[in-house]
């Protein structure tokens, strides 16, 4: 029976350790997950800002090439479009 009271407190010692260890790395997995949400954020304005950037350009060809559409070459080179 003296061997009953070390072993039950290692056994509390291994738990609240296991506890604590649980509370540090889930606070920094939650804070490294913030970071991550925050930069994925970043990337998704940045290709939202890139399709539009290329839908404008798109669009600014297609009406270029609707400018001189229709049009023989030698005189779609030589006047303007409109």
């Amino acid at each position: 029976m003296e061997f009953l009271f070390p072993l039950s407190m290692l056994g509390v010692g291994l738990v609240i350790g296991a506890l604590s260890l649980w509370f540090i790395t889930r606070a920094k997995i939650d804070s490294e997950q913030a970071t991550l949400i925050e930069r994925l954020a970043g990337r998704e304005d940045q290709v939202r800002q890139l399709r539009e950037a290329l839908d404008r350009e798109t669009a600014q060809a297609a009406d270029t090439m609707r400018g001189t559409a229709g049009r023989p070459a030698w005189k779609a080179a030589t006047s303007t479009p409109g």
